[in-house]
């Protein structure tokens, strides 16, 4: 799967050192769950857990690689929310490459993606109130505020969600 400017690999256990870049990076880690950087052995159980998700559903996440110079620049996927049937959309980007408008480009191709090869009924995201590249991105995806979800066990959270109707009525108006 590729855009103009990404390809994206299925997680692997060789990308454990982009994982470990990633997820001990406090600045990286700031809006994600534990708001700090992982230590190595959570690293490993986030590393693991991807992998089982492929697994056992067969959808996951994607590295993301600059397809200039196949760097590794973040990361991007649908998964379940913590062993609940919602799918969540999720994504990071190294900072590096922030406000390049990569994050945007691969949540639409995964967006996509799972509305029309994996036919999903509906998708779910999550972002800190506080995080607003992240909240701009759910809302450019078509996403509206939705207070039904709850996962993550995090009151910081603004959840949203698209259905397949309302992606479909997005493709009409664009």
């Amino acid at each position: 799967m590729d855009t103009e400017r990404l390809y994206f690999t299925i997680i692997s256990p060789e990308d454990r050192d982009f994982f470990s870049l990633y997820y001990s990076s406090a600045l990286l880690t700031k809006y994600l769950p534990k708001g700090a950087p992982y230590n190595t052995e959570e690293i490993e159980i986030l590393l693991q857990n991807r992998l089982n998700h492929w697994n056992t559903f067969g959808f996951g996440t994607y590295i993301l690689r600059l397809k200039a110079d196949s760097a590794p620049i973040g990361y991007c996927g649908l998964e379940h929310a913590y062993e609940s049937e919602m799918v969540d959309i999720r994504y990071g980007i190294i900072d590096q490459y922030w406000n390049n408008g990569f994050g945007f480009e691969a949540a639409r191709k995964i967006r996509d993606h799972g509305f029309n090869t994996l036919g999903i009924k509906q998708i779910f995201g999550a972002a800190k109130h506080k995080n607003l590249p992240s909240l701009r991105i759910l809302e450019k995806l078509g996403m509206i505020p939705f207070n039904g979800a709850q996962f993550f066990n995090d009151s910081s959270l603004q959840f949203y969600r698209i259905t397949r109707q309302q992606y479909d009525e997005l493709a009409i108006t664009i």
